[in-house]
């Protein structure tokens, strides 16, 4: 008699699973790339495709991982991992060192994303950001009898700060832009987004590399690229921080309360 298979393992294979996860997915990602905390029941990294899945209640294989705040272990992290595009592991929390495991039946596996709780989330990562640095997916382990496989490491930041928020300029005068330097630094990339201020909707790109080129220093008069920038929005700017060997080290966290700058006498229609 066949049972429910998913991906690489069976109901019938010492697993027993749940018809629904504990918490539904419904909003926002607490992270997507180097972002901060969001209003959310919680997610998991590639959206809603969890949605549903069953979760994975036991098994004698192993896949670890660390989790990392500013450099130094992060204990008390509660999350799980998405598993084969189809099912949850159970719920861990990182130990003393920033580690975790997640117990599953041997055989193969892809991780696909993951899931942290909220209530924990932002208890110890309020105001953090997720660095590029991050391993976000796994495409194919196989979890044996012999050893640990490796799973995500999370690398959290405490974010570059910001020196120009909710600043309001005059479009014809001058736009400057500032952020706090980063040691090690080489470069900035920046890159600018548009949102309505009344309205909580996805933001809305207006300019970034090459047009704006690698900065060397932490401010930027953003003048010449005022037309760019249409009527009735507010706008946001996202600095990333960068080694001489174009290696990621730490960026702004989205503003999601408020906005970063203003602009009145823009002559550009929204489209």
């Amino acid at each position: 008699m066949s049972g429910l298979f998913l991906g690489g393992f069976s109901k019938e294979s010492e697993i027993e699973l749940m018809d629904k996860t504990s918490n539904p997915i419904e909003d926002k990602p607490i992270y997507h790339g180097a972002s901060s905390y969001y209003r959310s029941i919680g997610t998991i990294y590639l959206g809603d495709r969890g949605k549903g899945a069953a979760t994975i209640m036991g098994g004698t294989g192993r896949i670890s991982g660390i989790a990392l705040l500013d450099g130094r272990p992060l204990s008390g992290l509660k999350l799980r991992l998405f598993l084969n595009m189809e099912a949850f592991s159970q719920w861990v929390e990182t130990d003393e060192n920033g580690l975790y495991t997640v117990n599953v039946p041997f055989g193969s596996y892809s991780i696909n994303g993951y899931e942290f709780d909220i209530a924990v989330a932002n208890d110890v990562l309020s105001g953090k950001v997720l660095s590029a640095n991050s391993t976000q997916y796994i495409e194919k382990i196989f979890v044996n009898e012999t050893d640990n496989r490796e799973g995500l490491e999370f690398e959290f930041l405490t974010p570059i700060e910001k020196y120009t928020t909710n600043a309001i300029f005059d479009a014809e005068g001058e736009v400057l832009l500032k952020w706090a330097s980063v040691d090690n630094a080489e470069y900035y990339g920046l890159h600018i987004t548009a949102k309505k201020q009344d309205i909580d909707e996805d933001e809305r790109y207006i300019i970034g590399w090459p047009d704006i080129p690698k900065l060397k220093t932490n401010q930027i008069n953003i003048s010449k690229y005022i037309n760019k920038f249409p009527t009735g929005y507010v706008f946001d700017y996202h600095v990333f921080a960068y080694t001489g060997e174009d290696n990621y080290i730490n960026s702004t966290a989205r503003n999601y309360e408020n906005f970063d700058f203003k602009l009145y006498g823009l002559t550009r229609p929204s489209s």
